[in-house]
Protein backbone atom coordinates (compact mmCIF):
# COMPACT_ATOMS: atom_id res chain seq x y z
CA UNK A 1 0.00 0.00 0.00
CA UNK A 2 1.42 3.40 -0.99
CA UNK A 3 1.51 5.89 1.15
CA UNK A 4 -0.79 8.09 -0.28
CA UNK A 5 -3.47 5.24 0.01
CA UNK A 6 -3.09 4.64 3.55
CA UNK A 7 -3.28 7.59 4.74
CA UNK A 8 -5.85 8.82 1.55
CA UNK A 9 -9.19 7.28 2.70
CA UNK A 10 -10.13 8.76 5.62
CA UNK A 11 -8.73 12.01 4.34
CA UNK A 12 -10.65 12.42 1.61
CA UNK A 13 -14.06 11.24 2.88
CA UNK A 14 -13.72 13.72 5.97
CA UNK A 15 -12.96 16.43 3.26
CA UNK A 16 -16.17 15.28 1.31
CA UNK A 17 -18.56 15.20 4.46
CA UNK A 18 -17.38 18.73 5.66
CA UNK A 19 -16.04 17.29 8.45
CA UNK A 20 -12.41 18.27 8.24
CA UNK A 21 -10.71 21.27 9.67
CA UNK A 22 -6.98 22.30 9.80
CA UNK A 23 -5.51 23.25 13.25
CA UNK A 24 -2.50 25.24 13.87
CA UNK A 25 -0.69 25.92 16.79
CA UNK A 26 0.94 28.24 18.72
CA UNK A 27 2.04 30.36 15.23
CA UNK A 28 2.58 33.72 17.11
CA UNK A 29 5.63 36.32 17.71
CA UNK A 30 6.73 34.52 20.87
CA UNK A 31 7.13 31.33 19.25
CA UNK A 32 9.38 32.11 16.31
CA UNK A 33 12.86 31.22 15.94
CA UNK A 34 14.60 32.27 12.93
CA UNK A 35 16.46 29.25 12.25
CA UNK A 36 14.53 26.97 14.21
CA UNK A 37 10.93 27.54 13.41
CA UNK A 38 10.92 29.53 10.47
CA UNK A 39 10.58 26.76 8.07
CA UNK A 40 7.54 26.03 9.85
CA UNK A 41 5.89 29.05 10.03
CA UNK A 42 5.97 29.17 6.09
CA UNK A 43 4.91 25.67 6.02
CA UNK A 44 1.79 26.51 8.11
CA UNK A 45 0.81 29.64 6.48
CA UNK A 46 0.82 27.52 3.09
CA UNK A 47 -1.31 25.38 3.98
CA UNK A 48 -4.19 27.35 5.71
CA UNK A 49 -4.37 29.72 2.69
CA UNK A 50 -4.69 26.33 0.80
CA UNK A 51 -7.45 25.65 3.05
CA UNK A 52 -9.22 28.47 2.56
CA UNK A 53 -9.07 28.19 -1.29
CA UNK A 54 -10.82 24.33 -1.07
CA UNK A 55 -12.97 25.69 1.71
CA UNK A 56 -11.79 23.79 4.24
CA UNK A 57 -12.10 25.98 7.98
CA UNK A 58 -8.59 27.10 9.55
CA UNK A 59 -8.61 26.48 13.76
CA UNK A 60 -5.79 28.72 15.51
CA UNK A 61 -4.57 27.52 18.81
CA UNK A 62 -2.74 30.43 20.27
CA UNK A 63 -1.39 30.95 23.86
CA UNK A 64 -2.08 33.89 25.32
CA UNK A 65 -2.16 32.81 29.46
CA UNK A 66 -6.04 32.91 29.63
CA UNK A 67 -8.88 30.27 27.88
CA UNK A 68 -10.93 32.35 25.06
CA UNK A 69 -13.07 31.72 21.98
CA UNK A 70 -13.64 33.45 18.87
CA UNK A 71 -12.55 35.08 15.73
CA UNK A 72 -9.41 36.47 14.22
CA UNK A 73 -11.04 39.45 13.53
CA UNK A 74 -11.45 40.10 17.55
CA UNK A 75 -8.41 38.48 18.62
CA UNK A 76 -6.53 40.75 16.57
CA UNK A 77 -8.58 44.15 17.76
CA UNK A 78 -6.95 42.72 20.93
CA UNK A 79 -3.02 43.86 20.77
CA UNK A 80 -1.64 41.51 22.39
CA UNK A 81 1.69 42.04 21.63
CA UNK A 82 3.84 38.88 21.93
CA UNK A 83 0.54 37.30 21.84
CA UNK A 84 -0.08 38.30 18.15
CA UNK A 85 0.04 36.05 15.04
CA UNK A 86 3.59 36.32 13.54
CA UNK A 87 3.98 38.65 10.18
CA UNK A 88 4.43 35.60 8.09
CA UNK A 89 0.80 33.97 9.18
CA UNK A 90 -2.43 35.28 7.12
CA UNK A 91 -5.06 34.17 9.08
CA UNK A 92 -8.96 34.81 7.48
CA UNK A 93 -10.65 37.30 9.53
CA UNK A 94 -13.54 34.70 10.18
CA UNK A 95 -11.56 31.66 10.66
CA UNK A 96 -11.47 30.35 14.79
CA UNK A 97 -9.10 31.47 17.08
CA UNK A 98 -8.47 29.48 20.43
CA UNK A 99 -6.87 30.67 23.21
CA UNK A 100 -5.39 29.14 25.76
CA UNK A 101 -3.60 28.68 28.75
CA UNK A 102 -0.77 25.77 28.76
CA UNK A 103 0.92 23.50 26.41
CA UNK A 104 -2.29 21.47 24.91
CA UNK A 105 -5.33 23.01 23.31
CA UNK A 106 -7.68 20.51 25.18
CA UNK A 107 -6.59 20.69 28.54
CA UNK A 108 -9.50 23.81 28.68
CA UNK A 109 -11.03 23.57 31.96
CA UNK A 110 -14.81 24.19 30.27
CA UNK A 111 -13.79 21.79 27.09
CA UNK A 112 -14.96 24.66 25.02
CA UNK A 113 -12.17 23.59 21.71
CA UNK A 114 -13.46 20.36 21.67
CA UNK A 115 -17.30 21.65 21.97
CA UNK A 116 -17.28 24.01 19.27
CA UNK A 117 -15.02 21.75 17.06
CA UNK A 118 -17.89 19.03 17.50
CA UNK A 119 -20.43 21.57 17.20
CA UNK A 120 -18.80 22.21 13.69
CA UNK A 121 -19.10 18.88 12.97
CA UNK A 122 -15.52 18.11 12.75
CA UNK A 123 -13.84 14.60 13.67
CA UNK A 124 -10.59 15.03 11.40
CA UNK A 125 -8.11 17.65 11.87
CA UNK A 126 -4.79 18.32 10.41
CA UNK A 127 -2.28 19.75 12.72
CA UNK A 128 0.63 22.14 11.82
CA UNK A 129 2.39 24.40 14.41
CA UNK A 130 5.39 24.43 16.88
CA UNK A 131 7.14 22.96 18.89
CA UNK A 132 6.50 19.14 18.10
CA UNK A 133 7.78 18.12 21.19
CA UNK A 134 5.71 20.36 23.36
CA UNK A 135 2.52 22.30 22.59
CA UNK A 136 1.92 20.60 18.98
CA UNK A 137 2.31 17.07 21.02
CA UNK A 138 0.05 17.79 23.98
CA UNK A 139 -2.89 19.26 21.15
CA UNK A 140 -2.24 15.68 19.17
CA UNK A 141 -2.53 13.91 22.07
CA UNK A 142 -5.94 16.02 23.68
CA UNK A 143 -7.46 15.72 20.17
CA UNK A 144 -7.37 11.79 19.95
CA UNK A 145 -8.40 11.45 23.51
CA UNK A 146 -11.57 13.72 22.15
CA UNK A 147 -12.19 11.06 19.96
CA UNK A 148 -10.55 12.91 16.62
CA UNK A 149 -8.63 11.51 13.95
CA UNK A 150 -5.85 13.24 13.56
CA UNK A 151 -2.56 14.04 10.40
CA UNK A 152 -0.20 15.69 11.98
CA UNK A 153 1.91 17.64 8.96
CA UNK A 154 5.48 17.28 10.05
CA UNK A 155 7.17 19.67 8.20
CA UNK A 156 4.83 22.02 8.76
CA UNK A 157 6.19 21.68 12.44
CA UNK A 158 9.43 22.33 13.78
CA UNK A 159 10.59 18.55 13.46
CA UNK A 160 13.54 17.57 11.10
CA UNK A 161 12.95 14.78 9.05
CA UNK A 162 15.25 12.70 9.90
CA UNK A 163 13.01 12.58 13.28
CA UNK A 164 9.22 12.01 11.74
CA UNK A 165 8.94 8.59 12.72
CA UNK A 166 10.61 9.53 16.24
CA UNK A 167 7.71 12.26 16.89
CA UNK A 168 5.15 9.76 16.08
CA UNK A 169 6.32 7.35 18.54
CA UNK A 170 6.66 9.41 21.29
CA UNK A 171 3.41 11.61 20.70
CA UNK A 172 1.85 8.33 21.49
CA UNK A 173 3.74 6.94 23.90
CA UNK A 174 1.03 8.67 26.93
CA UNK A 175 -2.04 7.37 24.91
CA UNK A 176 -4.07 4.11 25.21
CA UNK A 177 -3.36 1.59 22.49
CA UNK A 178 -6.59 1.73 21.28
CA UNK A 179 -6.58 5.04 19.79
CA UNK A 180 -3.04 4.25 17.86
CA UNK A 181 -4.66 4.30 14.53
CA UNK A 182 -6.67 7.77 14.43
CA UNK A 183 -2.80 9.15 13.78
CA UNK A 184 -0.98 9.24 11.16
CA UNK A 185 2.23 11.83 10.71
CA UNK A 186 1.84 13.25 7.30
CA UNK A 187 3.72 15.72 5.35
CA UNK A 188 2.79 18.77 3.29
CA UNK A 189 3.03 17.41 -0.29
CA UNK A 190 0.85 14.09 0.70
CA UNK A 191 -1.93 16.42 1.91
CA UNK A 192 -1.82 18.61 -0.98
CA UNK A 193 -1.70 15.35 -3.06
CA UNK A 194 -4.78 13.99 -1.30
CA UNK A 195 -6.87 16.82 -1.34
CA UNK A 196 -6.31 18.18 -5.08
CA UNK A 197 -8.36 15.47 -6.81
CA UNK A 198 -11.06 16.11 -4.03
CA UNK A 199 -11.41 19.96 -4.36
CA UNK A 200 -14.14 20.65 -7.18
CA UNK A 201 -16.26 17.58 -5.61
CA UNK A 202 -16.39 18.40 -1.67
CA UNK A 203 -19.53 20.58 -0.13
CA UNK A 204 -18.38 23.84 0.80
CA UNK A 205 -17.76 24.27 4.84
CA UNK A 206 -20.75 26.36 6.18
CA UNK A 207 -18.45 28.88 8.94
CA UNK A 208 -19.94 29.14 12.02
CA UNK A 209 -21.84 32.36 12.83
CA UNK A 210 -20.08 34.46 14.83
CA UNK A 211 -23.05 35.21 16.67
CA UNK A 212 -23.17 31.56 18.25
CA UNK A 213 -19.49 31.18 19.05
CA UNK A 214 -19.26 30.42 22.66
CA UNK A 215 -16.55 32.55 25.14
CA UNK A 216 -14.82 30.52 27.53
Amino acid sequence: MSLLQKHGGDLQRAFTDGALGFLHVDLENMFYKPGRTDGAFTAANNLACYARDIGVPNYWAMYTARWHIGTVEGYKSHHLGVYEFHSSIQPGPRDIVFEKHGQGLFDSPCESAAVTLDADRIDTVIITGVYHDMCVADTIRGALNEGLRVYAVADATDCSPDQYEFMGREILKPVSRHIHNRLSITTLSLVRQVLAPMAEIACPFSPRDSRKISLG
